[in-house]
C-alpha cells in the first residue's frame, strides 16, 4: 500500500462496503429529501478529503445527470397534484412533483455517489483479497471479479474495434444513423473476441491449478486496521439509529 494515498484508500475494503451499505439504506428510509442532500453533501466531502474530487464529480455527471433531469422533468410534469407552481405550454408544474423529484434524485445521488466513491478507493485485487480472507471461495470471488471487469474490458475490445474500423476508412463519425451502421459490424468481432477472452482465462486458471482445493497463497496481502473495526461500529450505530428513528420517530 502506498504510504501517499488518501485515507479513504487506505480503509480495508469490507469497511467501504459497510459505508456503502449504510449511505444507500439511509439513503432510501430517510423520511425527507432534506437528509439526503446533507448526505450527499458529506460524500462530496469525502471525495475531496479523502480521494480525486474531479473524477468523482465527473463519474457522477456521467452516471445519473441524465437521469436526473429526466425524473425532475416527468415528475413536475406528470405527478398529479393540487398546487401548481407555474405552466409550461399546456403543461403544468406542480409543488408535489417537484418534491417527489427531488425525494428521487436524492436518493440517485447518495447511492450513486456512495458506489463511485466506494470503486474510485478500492483496489479490486484488495476486495477479492478482503473476500478470500473472510472466508468466501475463491470460485466466487472470481465469479465476482469477473463481472465487474467486464464492462471496462469490453469497451477496451469495441474501442480497439472501431480504431481498427477507422484506420481501414470505415466512416464512424456523424450523425445517429451513420453511427448505427458503424457499430452493426462491430458486433460479431465484439462478440467472438469475448469468447476468445474467456476461453484464455479458462486455459489460465486450469495452469495456474485454480481448482485445486488448497490453501491459495498471495504475494500481496492486506490486513484489518483496529481503527476500521472501530469505523464499522460506528457505521452499524449510526444504521441502527437510522432504522429505529424510522420506526418510531418519523413513521
Amino acid at each position: 500500500m502506498k504510504e501517499n494515498q488518501k485515507y479513504l484508500h487506505k480503509l480495508y475494503p469490507y469497511t467501504k462496503l459497510v459505508y456503502l451499505l449504510v449511505t444507500s439504506v439511509i439513503a432510501i428510509i430517510s423520511p425527507s429529501w432534506i437528509y439526503n442532500y446533507v448526505l450527499f453533501a458529506i460524500l462530496c466531502i469525502f471525495a475531496a478529503t479523502g480521494s480525486d474530487f474531479k473524477p468523482f464529480i465527473k463519474s457522477l455527471c456521467k452516471s445519473v445527470l441524465f437521469l436526473f433531469i429526466m425524473i425532475f422533468v416527468l415528475q413536475s410534469l406528470f405527478r398529479s397534484g393540487e398546487h401548481v407552481l407555474f405552466k409550461v405550454w399546456i403543461f403544468s408544474v406542480k409543488l408535489e412533483g417537484v418534491l417527489y423529484a427531488a425525494n428521487l434524485c436524492g436518493i440517485l445521488l447518495v447511492i450513486a455517489s456512495s458506489f463511485i466513491l466506494f470503486f474510485q478507493t478500492t483496489d479490486l485485487q484488495d476486495l477479492i483479497l478482503a473476500m478470500e480472507k473472510s472466508g468466501i471461495s475463491p470460485t466466487v470471488s472470481y465469479v465476482v471479479l469477473s463481472t465487474v471487469q467486464m464492462i471496462p474490458q469490453t469497451k477496451k475490445r469495441s474501442d480497439a474495434i472501431m480504431n481498427a474500423q477507422q484506420a481501414r476508412g470505415v466512416e464512424t463519425q456523424g450523425n445517429l444513423m451513420t453511427r448505427i451502421k458503424a457499430y452493426i459490424p462491430m458486433l460479431a468481432p465484439l462478440i467472438l473476441s469475448s469468447f476468445t477472452g474467456m476461453e484464455e482465462r479458462a486455459l489460465t486458471l486450469e495452469a495456474r491449478a485454480f481448482s485445486l482445493n488448497r490453501k491459495k497463497t498471495n504475494i500481496h496481502e492486506i490486513h484489518e486496521h483496529p481503527y476500521d473495526r472501530r469505523i464499522k461500529t460506528v457505521l452499524y450505530v449510526i444504521l441502527a439509529l437510522a432504522v429505529i428513528g424510522r420506526l418510531t420517530i418519523w413513521h
